[in-house]
């Protein structure tokens, strides 16, 4: 349950699933809180994430009138700061902007897990340190893709096993807990040269059914509740991403 009426502030941190064309979980729980702050980037990797809300942190003060959640990514991600700002690029193994030599020279599985494992970690401590109230999500459970750069079978029990302290602190995932398993196809084409003919991320009725049931008895106000019903029709509505605009109600985003 989370109580709206004890904050000020909400932050969020995330990737696509955070901060997307339409309104995600957490513009949704910013709709209930008067400030609110969506550090989501499509593609974000848990580095990605855990620098953001470090230096969020550090720069607005966390304390006891803020709330704080984050959803973690996959491992499978590598996120870099070049040339003054974040490149996000996704999936390692689906994506444009590291070479072939990169990926056989510096993608290690095992390597992955660790580092992202180690963020997630040391994130919760330093949100421990702070007064603020605090949650962590995950997009989907923390799993390995095995590495098509790496021979043999790839099984990282004694990984998992070290940072179970840790994945046991992460809240139900949107994927399993919202999803029931499945990223459901929405038929929706980007309206960009070789833009994908299909979305794969959930909708904003399936963003507010994960949180009804990640934080039950959560009592939401019924102008939330109106403007989950009101873009949700119009993202299942739509035909063309670019069609899909915030309304003025829901919370500008950073």
């Amino acid at each position: 349950m989370i109580d709206f009426k004890k904050y000020k502030r909400f932050f969020a941190f995330g990737c696509s699933m955070t901060r997307y064309h339409w309104p995600t979980w957490a513009d949704i729980i910013g709709h209930e809180i008067p400030e609110y702050y969506n550090y989501g980037k499509s593609g974000g990797g848990n580095i990605f994430i855990a620098s953001q809300l470090a230096e969020a942190k550090l720069r607005y003060k966390f304390n006891s009138d803020d709330l704080v959640i984050a959803m973690w990514s996959t491992v499978t991600r590598e996120d870099r700061y070049v040339n003054g700002s974040w490149e996000t690029p996704g999936n390692i193994y689906s994506q444009g902007f590291y070479d072939q030599e990169f990926l056989k020279k510096y993608v290690d599985s095992r390597g992955q897990l660790i580092r992202d494992l180690s963020a997630i970690t040391m994130t919760a401590g330093l949100l421990s340190s702070t007064d603020s109230d605090y949650h962590m999500l995950n997009m989907s459970p923390i799993t390995v893709s095995p590495s098509p750069y790496l021979e043999g079978e790839q099984q990282y029990d004694d990984v998992l096993n070290l940072f179970k302290p840790t994945i046991d602190k992460l809240l139900p995932d949107l994927l399993s807990t919202g999803c029931n398993g499945e990223w459901k196809m929405l038929p929706i084409r980007h309206n960009v040269p070789g833009g994908q003919s299909a979305d794969y991320h959930p909708s904003p009725k399936v963003h507010f059914n994960y949180l009804t049931k990640v934080f039950p008895n959560t009592i939401w106000s019924q102008s939330t509740i109106d403007s989950v019903d009101h873009h949700n029709t119009i993202v299942l509505g739509a035909s063309i991403l670019d069609n899909l605009t915030y309304q003025a109600e829901w919370p500008a985003r950073l």
